[in-house]
Order: C-alpha cells, then sequence, then structure tokens
C-alpha cells in the first residue's frame, strides 16, 4: 500500500482516532490500568497481565465479574462469588454491598467485605502484547500530517 492511497489514509484516520479516544478515555478516568502482580488469579491472569477497569456500583456487580476490591487497605484483583445488600443502618446509608471475592487459584474464601464501589475488569492480556497493541495503537500519529517529516525541496 502506497502512502498517499485513499485506503491508507483511511486506515490511518481510523487508527488516529480511536488512539485519542483511547488516550483520552483514559485521561478523564473513565478506565483505569491494573498492573497483575500475584499469582492468586491463575490462570485466567497471570502475574504481569494489565488489566483495564472500570469503576462500578458495588450492586452492579455480579458472580462471575472479576473486580479490584479493597480489602484491609489493599487492593485486591479477585473474582466475585456472591453479592448482598449491606444490612446495618449505616451500610445501608452509605449504600454499601457485600462482596465475598476468591482467586482462581485460592482454596479459600475471602471475608466479606462492605464495599459501595469496585474497579470491574472490562479487559486483560499479557503486559507485553498489551505494551504492543498500545505501541500500534499510536503508530497513526506518526503518520498524520502535522507530526510527518517533509522531505527537503531543492530548488
Amino acid at each position: 500500500m502506497r502512502p498517499n492511497d485513499p485506503a491508507n489514509r483511511v486506515a490511518n484516520t481510523y487508527l488516529t482516532v480511536a488512539a485519542a479516544a483511547i488516550m483520552t478515555s483514559a485521561g478523564l478516568g473513565l478506565w483505569k490500568p491494573v498492573l497483575v502482580i500475584g499469582h492468586s488469579m491463575e490462570p485466567t491472569l497471570p502475574p504481569r497481565t494489565l488489566a483495564l477497569t472500570v469503576n462500578t456500583p458495588a450492586h452492579q456487580l455480579r458472580a462471575g465479574d472479576i473486580a479490584v476490591v479493597i480489602q484491609d487497605g489493599q487492593p485486591v484483583i479477585h473474582r466475585v462469588l456472591h453479592t448482598q445488600a449491606a444490612s446495618s443502618a449505616e451500610a445501608k446509608r452509605q449504600a454499601e454491598t457485600l462482596v465475598w471475592t476468591k482467586g482462581d487459584a485460592n482454596t479459600h474464601v475471602d471475608s466479606p467485605t462492605a464495599i459501595d464501589a469496585a474497579q470491574l475488569v472490562i479487559v486483560h492480556a499479557p503486559l507485553n502484547t498489551a505494551l504492543v497493541l498500545f505501541a500500534i495503537s499510536l503508530a497513526p500519529l506518526w503518520a498524520w500530517p502535522p507530526f510527518r517529516r517533509q522531505a527537503p525541496t531543492h530548488s
């Protein structure tokens, strides 16, 4: 494909818009990257997996979802097993939900955690794959006219 080919220009425009949308949505906080470092979610999420998450009200979590939940002051990425509306008056006032989670590789279920929101995993990929895809998504920027170097003209 030649650089001035209309199909190439359309593809570059599409990729540039997609990259801009991804970067803008991240900048606005619409999604958040999370790097998995532990082994508790193997084989689904091995260490060095990059997960993209969105902030989700706890009452919208469903069994089978993978979410980042704060347990004992630490973020934990585990699978949701069960949710239940909190019963205490204070918890109801804060719109909290009890959430039971478990790492896929763990034998024990985590203690229930009262939360009002969690980071729901929407997509995940090994870190090296995610970095390559991110770099590819930025590639059209190098071809975008404001960034393209013009060959010097000889008169």
